[in-house]
């Protein structure tokens, strides 16, 4: 990501962006810290001849909690580069909130509220994590957040309130959005 990109996305699509060098005291260190909204987006370390991650960019990581975990695939057309990934506790933390809000908010709002917010709650994710190299992780992420929704909906009363069938039909009435990545590399 160049600084280019960088004012491109504060321009047209909003974000406060901003690439900085990362050094702590001890000397380890990070070519660059990508943020977005003055909160760690992802860290890059630049090599010319090693192929393997450094783990600097894991201790960061972890640290800072930046989001994305990274790893080494190949482009559609072949050609070797470095794919961000979510980290699992995010992961985690995002279907816990989510299963929260759900068993919260259940019985006090009307199946049409419920859906359009989860639908809104689904949209922000694909919006923050929807890179490339991340498409697996997304549908994995859609999967299991209707899986809690159809529960949570299902225990409402003591009846069932809908089948598996009728729960697609409601996704698809209400227009919660599939998954799909937003951003590219270039």
């Amino acid at each position: 990501m160049q600084r280019s990109h960088c004012d491109y996305l504060y321009s047209y699509e909003g974000y406060k962006v901003s690439l900085s060098f990362l050094r702590d005291s001890t000397g380890r260190e990070v070519d660059f810290l990508i943020s977005c909204d003055n909160k760690p987006w992802f860290s890059v370390e630049v090599k010319n001849n090693d192929s393997s991650l450094s783990k600097n960019l894991f201790y960061f990581k972890d640290k800072l909690s930046i989001p994305y975990k990274y790893r080494w695939g190949k482009s559609r057309k072949g050609k070797p580069l470095v794919k961000m990934r979510t980290a699992m506790s995010k992961f985690r933390m995002a279907l816990a909130a989510l299963t929260s809000w759900i068993k919260k908010d259940r019985s006090r709002l009307g199946t049409r509220t419920l859906m359009i917010k989860f639908g809104q709650k689904l949209l922000g994710h694909f919006n923050y994590y929807g890179v490339s190299g991340n498409a697996e992780m997304l549908k994995q992420f859609y999967q299991q957040s209707c899986r809690i929704v159809f529960k949570w909906l299902n225990r409402r009363t003591q009846r069932k309130s809908c089948n598996w069938a009728g729960f697609g039909e409601m996704l698809k009435h209400f227009k919660v959005p599939q998954p799909r990545i937003i951003g590219y590399w270039e």
